[in-house]
């Protein structure tokens, strides 16, 4: 007994943080000090599970040190943790609680025999252990449900936490009522009544979560699209004006070669370069960059518009016309890519020369961006994902995920890499068939 319950606590354990890593997408928030905590509180669970059975004949329930070990080392709110380890422990009783009664029906044993006991344990190591493999089997998609679950508000926890009280409380008295001597046909009606109620709570419940992500993504797309309206406004203003510019320094184009000369044969240095500094000025007031798509160009030239004095930003490459991605996930992909590298050539200890190297190449089937900026040094978290800098850490640093998330999209990828005080984003999305 001693070993069997030694095996289902160490798969509950790590079930528990298999789905909250792989499934919920949560990052792990590991330090030496949070290691070794958790193995204490892990070694000392197992020590009383031993004492327990040998004094008392039973086992003690994993439940509050499962989740003081996912307060230690996982990120997130005590709520966040204590809501989804209330789903996942429901999720397994739900899960068990057909197997169980079935089993006592047919068997006509008492459920706290030997025999049943063991055959309940066993059932229950076989969902921890569908529950691993289901995890290890997700994690290609880790990501996109992280981004959908930091979407469910605070108020929607507390929802889920309620729901799922409730449950468990359904299911204590679907147990008393079912165990009482009453017949067989009554234990079939009151036992899977009650768990049928408590299906359709669960359906609701995750049917309310579900509509909630369809409206704050919506709602983040209307923004997006708002936000698109208005760089293109400003976009079409200032490319008017950007050919007026242009008109008038050509129309002004000889008498500035000629004002040139002139101070050139005068030997006036200092003046000749202040003359041309303002010519720059003009040149790239008058600037315009063309990629072949106009929410590209959009993008672009309001990043580009933006940079201080200085800034090296070069670009090269085209889009097709007849391109596949849609004009909300170009919007996304570039829209984050520059807004990180302006955002990294702001930061202190970005060194100079400062630089933005953009590479668009759309050909075979497939559309590259490559983007690189000078940096100062990244920082990873032990997970190995890029962290944002900033102090906000909630609101920010998700640009990389948007971005990951449209190029899955397209069974795409994104890679990052840094040398050199450079660093590089590669973004690739493929033609769907």
């Amino acid at each position: 007994m001693l070993l069997s319950v030694l095996i289902n606590t160490i798969l509950e354990f790590l079930a528990v943080i298999l789905v909250f890593y792989f499934i919920l997408g949560t990052d792990f928030l590991i330090t030496p000090a949070r290691i070794l905590l958790s193995l204490i509180m892990f070694t000392t669970q197992i020590i009383m599970q031993a004492v327990s059975i040998k004094v008392f004949n039973t086992s003690l329930i994993n439940t509050f040190s499962i989740l003081a070990i996912t307060i230690i080392i996982f990120n997130g709110t005590f709520l966040y943790k204590t809501c989804w380890l209330s789903v996942l422990s429901l999720a397994g009783i739900i899960a068990a609680y057909p197997v169980s009664n079935i089993f006592y029906i047919y068997s006509g044993s008492l459920i706290d025999s030997t025999s049943a006991t063991g055959f309940l344990r066993l059932t229950d190591r076989i969902i921890l252990l569908i529950f691993i493999i289901c995890a290890i089997a997700l994690h290609k998609s880790r990501l996109q449900r992280q981004k959908a679950i930091k979407q469910i508000e605070r108020k929607s926890c507390f929802l889920m936490l309620f729901s799922c009280i409730i449950t468990k409380v359904l299911l204590g008295m679907s147990e008393l009522l079912f165990y009482r001597n009453i017949n067989q046909f009554s234990q079939y009606i009151i036992a899977y009544l009650i768990f049928l109620l408590i299906v359709v709570l669960m359906v609701t419940v995750f049917a309310f979560l579900k509509t909630q992500y369809q409206h704050n993504l919506l709602k983040e797309k209307e923004e997006l699209q708002r936000k698109y309206i208005r760089m293109e406004q400003l976009y079409y203003s200032q490319l008017e004006q950007k050919n007026n510019d242009l008109r008038a320094f050509r129309h002004d184009f000889n008498s500035h070669i000629l004002v040139l000369q002139d101070l050139a044969y005068k030997g006036q240095t200092e003046e000749l370069k202040k003359y041309l500094e303002e010519i720059s000025t003009i040149h790239k007031q008058s600037f315009y960059i063309s990629t072949g798509n106009l929410i590209a160009d959009v993008i672009i030239n309001h990043f580009f518009n933006k940079l201080e004095n200085g800034v090296l930003f070069k670009t090269s490459g085209y889009f097709k016309e007849d391109c596949f991605a849609s004009s909300f996930d170009i919007c996304t992909i570039l829209s984050n890519l520059l807004n990180n590298a302006c955002e990294a050539l702001e930061r202190k200890d970005t060194p100079c020369p400062k630089e933005i190297y953009l590479d668009i190449d759309s050909s075979g089937g497939r559309i590259s961006i490559l983007i690189k900026n000078t940096s100062g040094n990244i920082i990873k978290n032990k997970s190995g994902s890029i962290q944002t800098a900033k102090p906000d850490k909630d609101n920010h640093g998700i640009g990389l995920e948007n971005i990951q998330t449209t190029a899955e999209k397209y069974h795409g990828f994104i890679k990052t890499s840094y040398k050199n005080n450079m660093f590089c984003t590669y973004v690739v999305l493929n033609k769907p068939l």
